[in-house]
C-alpha cells in the first residue's frame, strides 16, 4: 500500500497552520501468507503424500487400422468382381449382382468395427493401489491387482511389435486373480517401469 499525507496540528493543540507528514502502513503485505502457503504445500516433510493420478492404457489402433484399410481394399476388389460378373451374366440374376456385392463389401467393414469396439472397450486403469483391466463391449467383466501383489513386470515384444514401438505388459502378482496381461501397449517399457515404480518392486 502507498504511503499518504494526512494534515496535524500544534503541540498545544490549536492548530499553527497547515503541517504535512508522510504516513506509512505498518501492517505486512498479503504476499507473505502467500508465500507461506506455497512453501507449506511444498513441504515434503513426513505426512505430506501426493496420490498419483490414475493412468488410464488402450491398445494402439494401429492394428485396427490396418483393418480398415483391409476392408477399404476388399472393397475395391470386390466391386470390380461384381462390374465384372454383372457384366458377363445375361440372366435374370444379372440385377441381383449389385446387391450381392454390396452385401460382400459390408462384411470386412464389420469386422473392422467389430475390432475397433474391442480396441475402445479394453482399458488398463493404474490406480495408486491396484491394476484394473476392463473389457467387453454389452457386458462389462472388471479385473484387479493390488499393487501390493504385484512381484514382476515383464515386457514381450515381436518383430513387427518392436518395429512400431508396441508390445505386451504382463504383470506377475500373488492375487487370486493371476496374471494380467496388458495388450498391444504403446511404449511398453514405460509403462512397466511405471507399475514396478508405483508397485515398490525393486528392478535392475
Amino acid at each position: 500500500m502507498p504511503a499518504r499525507a494526512v494534515r496535524t496540528s500544534g503541540s498545544s493543540g490549536y492548530p499553527r497552520g497547515n503541517v504535512w507528514r508522510t504516513v506509512t502502513p505498518t501492517h505486512e503485505p498479503a504476499t507473505t501468507v502467500t508465500g507461506s502457503l506455497e512453501v507449506a504445500l511444498h513441504d515434503d516433510g513426513p505426512g505430506f503424500n501426493v496420490t498419483p493420478a490414475p493412468v488410464v492404457f488402450r491398445q494402439t489402433f494401429l492394428f485396427v487400422g490396418l483393418w480398415y484399410g483391409l476392408a477399404v481394399v476388399l472393397t475395391l476388389i470386390l466391386v470390380v468382381l461384381g462390374g465384372i460378373v454383372e457384366a458377363l451374366i445375361w440372366t435374370r440374376l444379372a440385377p441381383a449382382v449389385p446387391f450381392l456385392t454390396i452385401g460382400l463389401c459390408l462384411v470386412p467393414f464389420g469386422v473392422a468395427l467389430w475390432k475397433h469396439a474391442h480396441q475402445w472397450a479394453e482399458t488398463y486403469t493404474l490406480t495408486p493401489d491396484k491394476i484394473e483391466i476392463s473389457t467387453g463391449i454389452f457386458s462389462k467383466t472388471v479385473r484387479n491387482i493390488p499393487l501390493s501383489k504385484v512381484q514382476d513386470v515383464t515386457v514381450e515384444q515381436t518383430l513387427l511389435q518392436r518395429l512400431f514401438g508396441l508390445g505386451h505388459v504382463i504383470v506377475d502378482s500373488a492375487a487370486a486373480t493371476g496374471n494380467i496381461t496388458l495388450r498391444h501397449i504403446h511404449q511398453p517399457r514405460a509403462v512397466a517401469d511405471q507399475i514396478l515404480q508405483r508397485a515398490g518392486v525393486q528392478h535392475p
